[in-house]
Order: structure tokens, then C-alpha cells, then sequence
């Protein structure tokens, strides 16, 4: 008889190794995963100042500033958010952005979110604000987050302002006078007082 009989595999017996090999291998790295994961800090998201960048008689641009702290010694990526703004309740803007935006070990990363706000939509939608002087609003945004060994997660963060309404200017009669003659015609100056009662610029031209 071929000796080399002697050293044959029982029928199974070599899938079953391979499988009981598959099965350590697939339970370690699940222990690594979970290891990993109880490694890994959760970043900090905070909205870290909310104002109102410019006002007129037809609207306000407001900026919000969103931070993401990574404290874990290796980087993330943002891979976007979404957002929305509420006044009084009702949904005036909202948006969404796909822009991806590394944040390296132990570092931080802002940007600026800027909003417009229509105050003739707005009115229509809360005529109660017509007799207001400020409103306040809601800032609503989910940062989306790819983790190391975690994978992407979905992080909320608010912040809550005040936004100030716009009063119309009073305008008065405060003279005429003549400015130039001759044979052929004259002109005349008449001059308006305009008082703001705003706490933010006017601009004459807007007035027109």
C-alpha cells in the first residue's frame, strides 16, 4: 500500500477547520472593531456665534459659525449638513450641503452659514411680528460625520437668537429753497427731514 495514505483528511474534517478558522478570525476582528470603537472620543459640534450680518427694508442676512472639535488623535471628514431656521414656528429657510471638510487629529474646523431672510414672506407668514420691534429664531443643523472604525453618524446642534425687525422711517417737510434760475426755468430744492428709528443703517437710495 502508498504510505502516504497514512497522512490523508477525513471527509469534513478540513472545511470544518477552515470554517472554525473564518469564525476566529471574523470574532477577533469584531473584538477589534469594538475596541476601537470604546477608543474613540465623540467630536464636539457646537454653533459658536449666530448674528445678523446685514439688514434692510427687504431682509436680513444672518451668519451662523459651526465648530467641530475632533479630540481623537487621528482625523475625520465632515461630509455635510442640513439645516433649517425657524421664526415664530414656521419654517422661513432651510438647505444642504454636500461639501466634504477634513478635520485632523486633535484640531478644530469653522465655516459660516449664511441665511436669507425675506421679511415680506416672513410678515405674511407671522403678521403678529408687524407690531414687533425683535423676534427670536431657531437654528437647527445636522453635521454629518465620518468616524474612524465607527462610520458616518449624524450629530444635531441649535442655537437660538434674536432678530431685529425693521420700523419705517418718519419723513418730514423741513423746507424748499431755489437752487438755480434762469430765463428759461428754475429749480427747486425741497428738503425732507428722515428720522431712523432703526438700530441698524438706512440707506437713502432703499427709499426710493
Amino acid at each position: 500500500k502508498d504510505m502516504r495514505q497514512g497522512r490523508g483528511i477525513a471527509p469534513g474534517v478540513g472545511r470544518a477547520s477552515v470554517a472554525i478558522v473564518l469564525v476566529a478570525l471574523l470574532a477577533g476582528c469584531g473584538a477589534l472593531r469594538m475596541t476601537l470603537n470604546r477608543g474613540v472620543k465623540p467630536p464636539a459640534i457646537t454653533v459658536t456665534s449666530a448674528r445678523v450680518e446685514g439688514m434692510s427694508f427687504t431682509g436680513a442676512e444672518l451668519m451662523f459659525d459651526v465648530q467641530v472639535d475632533n479630540p481623537n488623535p487621528v482625523g475625520l471628514d465632515i461630509l455635510g449638513y442640513d439645516y433649517h431656521v425657524e421664526i415664530s414656528g414656521h419654517r422661513i429657510a432651510s438647505g444642504t450641503s454636500e461639501d466634504r471638510r477634513p478635520v485632523d487629529g486633535e484640531d478644530s474646523v469653522t465655516w459660516s452659514v449664511p441665511v436669507s431672510v425675506g421679511f415680506a414672506s416672513l410678515l405674511s407668514s407671522v403678521a403678529s411680528l408687524a407690531t414687533e420691534d425683535e423676534t427670536t429664531f431657531s437654528f437647527e443643523c445636522a453635521v454629518r460625520l465620518d468616524l474612524p472604525f465607527v462610520g458616518e453618524v449624524s450629530v444635531p446642534v441649535s442655537r437660538i437668537g434674536a432678530l431685529p425687525l425693521p420700523k419705517a422711517p418718519s419723513v418730514s417737510f423741513a423746507g424748499v429753497s431755489l437752487g438755480s434760475l434762469s430765463t428759461s426755468a428754475a429749480e427747486l430744492v425741497v428738503k425732507l427731514r428722515v428720522a431712523n428709528p432703526n438700530n441698524f443703517l438706512l440707506r437713502l437710495e432703499s427709499l426710493t
